[in-house]
């Protein structure tokens, strides 16, 4: 396989900066997981904590860790982690992000 047809990793192909990382949102702004840019080892310890594409956060307080609701429950997340996680704000009106 010559090196230009060799496929280029997701990241290379989305455009993080259409996204608000998740450290970003405002204090109690809801926002929906769009992208995780993180190692296997990272992504697999966000999912167990219920943070995965299409799912709908809160940030309840920034910091380290960010507390944020998801699922209903609150969580602490570590700021190097957190950077990882691309998010859409949803709009106050009508019923979606």
């Amino acid at each position: 396989m010559s090196q230009s047809s060799t496929p280029k990793p997701i990241t290379d192909q989305l455009d993080l900066s259409a996204y608000t990382p998740i450290h970003k949102l405002n204090t109690h702004q809801i926002a929906e997981i769009k992208h995780v840019d993180a190692s296997h080892d990272d992504i697999d310890r966000l999912k167990a904590m219920g943070i995965c594409q299409g799912r709908r956060v809160q940030l309840i307080q920034a910091g380290d860790p960010l507390i944020l609701k998801v699922v209903g429950v609150r969580i602490g997340v570590s700021a190097r982690l957190a950077k990882s996680v691309y998010t859409e704000p949803c709009r106050r009106t009508g019923s979606g992000c």
